[in-house]
């Protein structure tokens, strides 16, 4: 136990941020977690995410706490909805990424959400193109010449600093 102790726990946090909470003596119930886990998302191929959503924003949307957005219970609970591939998902997600529940994406119909997708898609694989085009040094104008031979220079210079 005192060799648990001494491991060092940087970089081991969780995806999940949980926002500080301002209730006092605030805990979760434990009649709530087993409702939760009750109907875990394991993400196999026959199960429908957005129905295991529908059923946990049904059962968190039955707590209220003064002083604590719906959303901070949405996001302690969320881990315990989860089991199997889907819960290896969430361990895989890089540390403190996940703050907020919900966002704009989540109030979209599917539709909007789809366009979303696709122009993000389109964008990244507009990024995966190659940039530059090749130039032609065949030009007549000597100052255009001169111009490119200085920018030939300063790349050559670059890619020198940058081995060193």
């Amino acid at each position: 136990m005192a060799e648990l102790l001494q491991v060092p726990t940087e970089g081991y946090e969780d995806a999940i941020v949980i926002p500080e909470i301002a209730a006092n003596n605030f805990e979760l119930k434990h009649g709530l977690i087993n409702l939760v886990q009750n109907k875990q998302f394991f993400r196999h191929d026959k199960e429908d995410p957005h129905s295991h959503i529908r059923y946990f924003n049904k059962i968190t949307s039955t707590m209220r706490v003064p002083n604590m957005p719906s959303s901070s219970i949405k996001l302690m609970l969320f881990p315990f909805s989860l089991e199997g591939a889907a819960r290896i998902w969430l361990e895989k997600e890089a540390p403190r990424s996940i703050l907020t529940w919900g966002g704009n994406f989540l109030d979209k119909m599917p539709r909007e959400c789809l366009k979303i997708i696709e122009s993000k898609s389109k964008v990244r694989q507009s990024l995966a193109k190659a940039v530059v085009a090749k130039v032609s040094t065949s030009s007549s104008t000597p100052a255009i010449s001169s111009k490119l031979s200085e920018l030939k220079d300063m790349v050559r210079a670059l890619i020198l600093d940058k081995k060193n």
